[in-house]
């Protein structure tokens, strides 16, 4: 009976580690796709100074749904060539928002560190960074 419960324990130990690594690793990565934003408005904002798009949520905004907007478009035309669905036009609109909500969130200002690895407990449970 001992044995059983001590396996049970691993398994939900093990799950619940899973999980939070699953976690960590969907955090990584918008943290790096934001940063990735952060450093092309950057480069932007360097070639066009007098628009100040960095510090202004809504160039931001502007800039990043215009740039899902060309991402939609160049998606779009290659899952029509490959599909030949109607549903294409979806896809096309989610990314369009996806790249303005990428926009919209990505102030420099905030802390887009990724953080530290979740550790693996042992048979205390996982210990998770008062950071994640």
């Amino acid at each position: 009976m001992d044995l059983i419960l001590s396996l049970m324990a691993w398994l939900a130990s093990a799950a619940a580690y899973l999980s939070e690594v699953t976690l960590y690793a969907l955090r990584a990565g918008w943290v790096t796709i934001v940063q990735a934003v952060l450093s092309f408005l950057g480069v932007l904002d360097d070639w066009l100074p007098t628009l100040d798009i960095v510090d202004n949520a809504v160039m931001r905004l502007l800039v990043m749904g215009g740039m899902g907007f060309l991402l939609g478009v160049a998606l779009m035309v290659i899952l029509s060539l490959v599909v030949g669905d109607w549903g294409i036009a979806c896809c096309f609109g989610l990314v369009t928002m996806f790249c303005a909500f990428l926009g919209l969130v990505a102030d420099p200002e905030r802390d887009w560190g990724v953080g530290d690895l979740p550790r693996y407990g042992g048979p205390s449970g996982p210990q998770t960074p008062l950071n994640l």
